[in-house]
């Protein structure tokens, strides 16, 4: 959410009366999770026996993250009206 594309992706899908208040919270969400990255890091390393394992965490996460979303989305009903792909 770092990218350009957060400038158009927040108002096509929130409109564009809450568009800063939400890319607000998104900027502090990714600020706190920068912050707590090495922290977390540097625990996990405490109980993790070496950095291999470490570096499988956030791939494991980032699996898990993969499923969530292909899960929420076969389980979303379909939209109704005119689809913004079939422009």
């Amino acid at each position: 959410t770092v990218t350009i594309v957060r400038g158009g992706l927040i108002p096509e899908h929130f409109g564009r009366s809450h568009s800063d208040r939400i890319g607000g919270l998104m900027s502090g969400v990714g600020l706190l999770a920068r912050a707590a990255a090495p922290v977390a890091a540097t625990a996990l390393l405490g109980v993790l026996p070496g950095y291999g394992e470490l570096l499988l965490v956030p791939a494991a996460s980032g699996l898990v993250a993969l499923v969530a979303v292909v899960a929420f989305r076969a389980a979303r009903p379909p939209r109704l009206g005119r689809s913004h792909l079939a422009r």
